[in-house]
């Protein structure tokens, strides 16, 4: 096992030892996502269709939280697949920059 409990409920990974290893941080999406537009501008490959759909299948969640969610913004974390997280701050600015980076490097293409 590997030790990651992404329910945020379970005191041994939300609020005490391995909160760390516990629930889902939205800011990393970001900056995954970066990496690998980056990775497909180098191969040529980054304007696709393909690549396209890609990024409006996974942002388009999180344009519904950014344009209509009670808090315009991202949560820090998420539960595991990216479930609400009760314990969770409603809107970290960390989260939401890092998806609107990604944003404009697509817009830029």
């Amino acid at each position: 096992s590997s030790g990651i409990n992404a329910e945020y409920g379970d005191y041994t990974t939300s609020h005490g030892f391995n909160y760390h290893q516990g629930p889902e941080w939205v800011w990393c999406m970001g900056f995954y996502l970066r990496a690998k537009l980056a990775a497909e501008r180098r191969a040529g490959v980054a304007d696709e269709p393909e690549a396209r759909e890609f990024y409006n299948a996974v942002l388009a969640p999180h344009r519904v939280l950014i344009t209509r969610g009670a808090y315009r913004g991202l949560a820090e974390l998420t539960q595991g697949g990216g479930e609400f997280c009760e314990g969770s701050c409603p809107t970290q600015a960390w989260s939401i920059a890092c998806l609107l980076e990604l944003m404009e490097d697509l817009r830029c293409l």
